[in-house]
């Protein structure tokens, strides 16, 4: 029986321990999420943010700078205010806090 509780308690600090470090991974960040953030971010600045088609080759517009920082260039088609279609293209920096889990951008231009 003793040779059981010892066991048992064993098992229930590895598990915790495991607990804890699996808790403290940070997330990383691939290139598809900084297109996606940065296609948001654009669209809030869209005058018909529902009719944007946005280009999605991210292997050649989304650069990796360091874990949590890229630059993404692209290009997105929306409606204007009279309702034509028109191509834009843009840059910007997204950042990614991971310990907050937020996002945001710097130096977003379109043009």
């Amino acid at each position: 029986m003793f040779l059981f509780m010892i066991f048992i308690i064993f098992v229930i600090s590895a598990s915790i321990k495991e607990g804890c470090s699996s808790s403290n991974k940070l997330k990383k960040y691939t290139k598809i999420d900084a297109l996606i953030a940065s296609q948001n971010f654009v669209e809030t600045r869209l005058t018909s943010p529902s009719s944007a088609e946005f280009s999605y080759d991210y292997e050649n517009k989304v650069q990796q700078i360091n874990d949590t920082t890229f630059r993404v260039v692209g290009w997105v088609d929306s409606q204007n205010g009279f309702g034509a279609m028109v191509r834009s293209n843009y840059t910007c920096t997204i950042i990614f806090y991971p310990k907050t889990e937020k996002v945001s951008y710097n130096n977003l231009i379109i043009k």
